[in-house]
């Protein structure tokens, strides 16, 4: 009979020994090299210790990687995480350096979900509320919009509002 340890742990001289705190490793390990530091963390492999990444950061991947800065149109707020958040409707975020936030448009313009630049804002557009769909407001927008003139969105209804140019 051939022993086989369950995930998180690795086998030594015969027992099932648990990996070092915040490591994993795979069912059927058999030396503590095989723990490896969690996604959203990184560290040396077997001995640790692992350390969360920064806010800003994210580690897709178990093990010894880097954590790496969210790319342009996203950010991340917390520490030790495995994935970034997409920058909401109305805000942008350019790439280069780890973000913790994302930068709101100028006054009375707004942008699609995961901008990644102050271009991306425009003026006088409507966003469908459950996608995220940009287009020219001309007409009756029946969806919230930005107006090109009051700078502002519509509750949801969209009726009784118009483009400044229709």
């Amino acid at each position: 009979c051939e022993w086989s340890c369950m995930n998180q742990h690795y086998l030594q001289d015969g027992v099932c020994q648990q990996c070092p705190e915040g490591m994993t490793s795979d069912i059927g390990s058999m030396v503590v090299e095989d723990c490896q530091c969690m996604p959203g963390s990184t560290g040396p492999d077997g001995t640790g210790p692992c350390v969360q990444c920064q806010p800003g950061t994210y580690k897709e991947d178990k093990g010894a990687g880097q954590c790496e800065a969210c790319p342009q149109g996203s950010f991340q707020d917390s520490a030790g995480s495995s994935s970034c958040k997409l920058c909401e409707r109305g805000m942008y975020r350019e790439g280069g350096t780890a973000a913790t936030e994302c930068s709101p448009c100028p006054e009375k313009t707004s942008s699609r979900m995961g901008s990644s630049g102050a271009e991306n804002c425009t003026l006088g557009e409507y966003v469908m509320q459950q996608e995220d769909i940009m287009g020219p407001c001309v007409g009756k927008c029946k969806c919230a919009f930005l107006s090109s003139e009051s700078g502002e969105f519509s509750d949801g209804s969209g009726e009784g509002m118009y483009a400044a140019d229709s």
